[in-house]
């Protein structure tokens, strides 16, 4: 059944918006592993947001609320033993989708912190692969066959990336380093090894799981990618600049109507994601030049923005959206508005957005007053207070 978007208000309804959300998506196709360290409600977390369901263990690691810059706030895993003679790591256990793979891409944000020899950052064992860093320069090894990097890491938070590509026989390893605004290759090498040789080791961040440890990193690690092919440079880029932090900027909302187009002219056309416009219903629904608060005068003189109005309860007058579908199947949904009561007919019941039996948003006037109103949203038609 088709249902539209609905705004109706014989109250003043001014600046509505939608804001809604999907269900979480599912991870992205070839990314195995995605470890950030803390979830969307910045609580400390070893869960995979890859595509295997794995939770990580911790060993001689902590989780501080240290980020790489692209990050306001969250967690990095803090690496803090002895170069060599500590062990540290964070294991995922025996990841088989990343056995016999013939394409390879690792990405993470790294701070190391002291540098002695060739230490292991990302590994499933020398016989399969492992990202190392030598004396703070990045190194790969794929079936025992080590290649090393020309530049070093530094001790800053750097972006560290590595790509193995199997169907190549030449120039097939690329190194890339990114600081939060640019990625871009520094180093190319070759490993002629083709599809990589399956085992039953473990995936380790921090240390070597071929001896149990012994070569250990120090630092930090923080966003790290693992994915079963080679992830292109324009998507690497986006991963690097992604915030994983808890107050990262809100979404845009599906759904802003102004009653005015950025000029202070009135308009109908929706500002939100979505490419809609409203159409008015009804004889007595209109624009009004009265508006709330918040909103600046025109340099004109005229009020610099305007409201939707309909003065009677007895018709139907309304503004309709259409069919967004954007607004089907919403596990989260947020609704606010601006609005000013200018009189109703006893105790009665206002909607303000509704989308048929979907979502229903509404006041419930007593008196005539908004001051004792109360709003109301029914979900599937069933009402909450």
């Amino acid at each position: 059944m088709m249902k539209t978007l609905i705004l109706s208000a014989p109250p003043l309804l001014a600046a509505l918006t939608v804001a809604a959300f999907l269900p979480a998506a599912t991870a992205r196709a070839g990314l195995i592993v995605r470890m950030d360290f803390n979830d969307a409600d910045g609580e400390a977390t070893l869960v995979n947001a890859g595509s295997e369901p794995v939770t990580a263990t911790l060993h001689n690691v902590t989780l501080e609320p240290v980020s790489p810059p692209v990050n306001r706030s969250g967690y990095s895993a803090r690496f803090s033993q002895p170069v060599y003679s500590g062990t540290n790591y964070v294991s995922l256990g025996d990841i088989n989708a990343l056995d016999g793979l013939t394409q390879l891409t690792i990405a993470a944000w790294v701070k190391e912190e002291e540098s002695k020899g060739s230490i292991r950052m990302i590994s499933k064992g020398s016989a399969a692969w492992d990202l190392q860093l030598s004396d703070n320069t990045p190194a790969v090894c794929i079936e025992s066959v080590t290649r090393y990097s020309t530049q070093a890491l530094g001790r800053l938070w750097k972006y560290l990336v590595m790509t193995y590509d199997g169907t190549l026989t030449t120039n097939n390893v690329v190194f890339f380093y990114g600081d939060g605004v640019t990625l871009a290759p520094f180093h190319t090498n070759t490993i002629d090894r083709g599809s990589i040789s399956a085992n039953s080791l473990p995936v380790w961040f921090g240390d070597f799981p071929n001896t149990g440890g012994g070569r250990s990193f120090k630092g930090w690690m923080d966003n790290v990618r693992i994915y079963d092919e080679v992830v292109s440079l324009s998507e690497l880029e986006t991963a690097m600049k992604s915030d994983d932090s808890p107050d990262g900027p809100p979404p845009e909302p599906f759904v802003r109507l102004d009653f005015n187009d950025r000029f202070g002219e009135p308009s109908l056309a929706n500002r939100g994601t979505l490419a809609v416009t409203g159409t008015f219903h009804g004889v007595n629904a209109a624009y009004h030049s009265e508006t709330p608060p918040p909103n600046r005068a025109a340099a004109d003189g005229r009020s610099g923005s305007f409201a939707f109005v309909a003065n009677t309860t007895e018709d139907r007058n309304y503004v309709d959206l259409g069919d967004v579908n954007d607004l089907d199947s919403l596990q989260l949904l947020t609704v606010c508005t601006w609005l000013k009561g200018i009189g109703t007919q006893g105790n009665s019941v206002t909607r303000l957005a509704c989308k048929g039996s979907g979502f229903e948003f509404s006041v419930a006037m007593n008196n005539n007053t908004l001051q004792t109103a109360r709003p109301e949203l029914k979900i599937d038609s069933a009402l909450t207070d």
